[in-house]
């Protein structure tokens, strides 16, 4: 199933973006600031195609919506997850943003990927619970970087 096209300027799309969010773990801006999920409604005059006021927010990684998918940009995911993710949800999960979905080792070299357009709500739950899982391993690896 992929996300449905949201482009224009609806009343219940601020609605919608924030449950495809949820579903996948991902907290609004608004949410991670501790803000009325109402605010930041000039978002709404600075977004594209889809007229929004809705931003998640994961572990340094920001998503807004686009017309049919969600762009991700963020601190990278390793070459080793990206791989996996290409692998297994390469057409849904795209590096890049790249249409021809060509992998994180065409587009970043071997480097960290840290920028994708997800298509659909399985694919942006796989892409939420790659940085989930990644930040948990540094923590377990190199301890809480709030600590020090």
């Amino acid at each position: 199933m992929r996300f449905p096209n949201k482009a224009g300027d609806h009343d219940d799309t601020d609605a919608i973006l924030r449950l495809e969010l949820k579903a996948a773990g991902i907290q609004t801006i608004q949410e991670n600031a501790g803000h009325d999920e109402t605010s930041f409604s000039f978002l709404r005059k600075a977004s594209g195609e889809v007229k929004n006021s809705v931003r998640g927010v994961l572990h340094g990684w920001v998503f807004e919506r686009a017309w049919y998918y969600w762009s991700a940009r963020g601190p990278g995911i390793d070459f080793e997850h990206a791989m996996g993710i290409w692998r297994d949800y390469g057409d849904e999960v795209r590096v890049s943003g790249d249409c021809a979905c060509r992998s994180p080792h065409f587009w970043y070299k071997g480097l960290a990927a840290g920028f994708y357009h997800v298509d659909s709500p399985e694919g942006l739950l796989v892409l939420a619970n790659a940085i989930r899982q990644q930040v948990a391993e540094a923590k377990a690896k190199y301890g809480d970087p709030k600590e020090k």
